[in-house]
């Protein structure tokens, strides 16, 4: 048995980016927007994303939240009671302190 979607974004993971079916989506630059106007991860962001989340996982760590701010262009990963983590558009990430 086989789904039909209707409508179906179609992203690309390259070495170098993410692309989409936009023009405007430029696999230099850091931020790529898709055809509504949304911006998207970079394939470094969506592979140290699944990276840690496998990790956070492996450490029986519930996952409340990953989102990408769309401000900064960074991924946000709320994980467990206190664990925050970003995670730049270059793939580096850190662990967010509670300073304000």
């Amino acid at each position: 048995m086989r789904r039909r979607f209707s409508k179906v974004n179609k992203f690309a993971v390259t070495r170098s980016g993410v692309t989409a079916n936009s023009d405007s989506c430029k696999l230099n630059n850091q931020k790529c927007e898709s055809e509504g106007g949304k911006i998207i991860p970079t394939a470094a962001q969506l592979l140290k994303c699944f990276v840690v989340c496998y990790e956070l996982t492996n450490m029986y760590q519930p996952i409340y939240i990953v989102r990408l701010d769309e401000r900064t262009n960074y991924l946000y990963i709320l994980a467990g009671e206190t664990i925050e983590i970003e995670i730049y558009p270059n793939g580096q990430w850190r662990y967010c302190d509670e300073q304000a």
